[in-house]
Parts: C-alpha cells; structure tokens; sequence
C-alpha cells in the first residue's frame, strides 16, 4: 500500500483492456523497439508480483507467456493498438517513449498520432548498447524519441 492523500488504483490487467474504463491525465507508452518479446525477460518480476509456483522450462526457469505476447513486437498490430490507445483512451496527453530504430517508423507514428491531436516530437541522440557497437560500421548513436500527444478536445 502507498501512503498518502491521494487516492490510487492498481490493475493487473491488459492494458487494452482498461482505455475505458480508466480515465489518466497521462498515458506513458514504452513498447518493445523490436520483435523481440519482453515477458520472457521479467519472467522472475513475473512470479513475485503473481506471488505463484508456475511450471517452468528451460536452462534460466521461464514461466509459460504464449498468453502475455506483445502486439508492440509487430509493427502492424503495434500501429494498430497505437491507434486504438490514441482514439478509444481518456487521457489528456500521451507520452511514447521509442528510438529512431523501432519496428514502428517515425512517419508511420506521426499518421496515426497527428489525427488525434497536437503531436510534438522530441530527440536525443545516445550511444548505442555495446553489444551492438562489435563492428567496425555499426551504427554507433540512435536516438531516443518522445512522442507527446495533445489530445484534441
């Protein structure tokens, strides 16, 4: 429990789920950039917070996520969702944390986004993961990108 004068409300839901039945002054999006799924990476945060003894599998102990795959891992579903979060949510802004790299393109985030208000883009270029850096033409900065959303009233 969080102390204080505020009133909150935790879900354990799909986040899909909840655009309305939930109203947010602020909607922070941070999706996978890529194909690659999230759950199997969290599985241990995973089981403490479902506080369970999952069957598990595999040399590092995964928990089944077959039911826990990110649309975001895909950039037509993610586009897709993207849209649906902008459209169906009650929220003031949105806030999408991605990098010029993403399966999601700029342009791309920039139509689906622009239709449901005002939409501003803010850049920082930072040093790429090391692992990425190995040869000698790797890319070695991507940029971190805001995306905020001003939704039309």
């Amino acid at each position: 429990m969080i102390e204080g004068n505020q009133q909150h409300e935790v879900y354990c839901a799909d986040s899909m789920e909840l655009l309305d039945k939930v109203e947010a002054d602020i909607i922070y999006l941070d999706p996978p950039y890529n194909q690659r799924q999230y759950a199997p990476n969290y599985h241990l945060l995973e089981t403490i917070a479902k506080y369970d003894s999952p069957d598990i599998y595999g040399v590092a102990g995964l928990r089944p996520y077959d039911e826990q795959k990110s649309t975001f891992c895909n950039a037509v579903t993610a586009l897709r969702d993207l849209e649906i979060i902008a459209k169906e949510g009650n929220y003031k802004y949105i806030v999408l944390s991605y990098n010029n790299e993403g399966i999601m393109k700029e342009e791309d985030i920039h139509k689906v986004l622009e239709k449901y208000g005002e939409l501003k883009l803010i850049e920082k270029s930072y040093s790429r993961f090391k692992s990425h850096n190995r040869t000698k033409n790797a890319v070695k900065k991507v940029k971190e990108q805001l995306y905020i959303l001003k939704k039309y009233v």
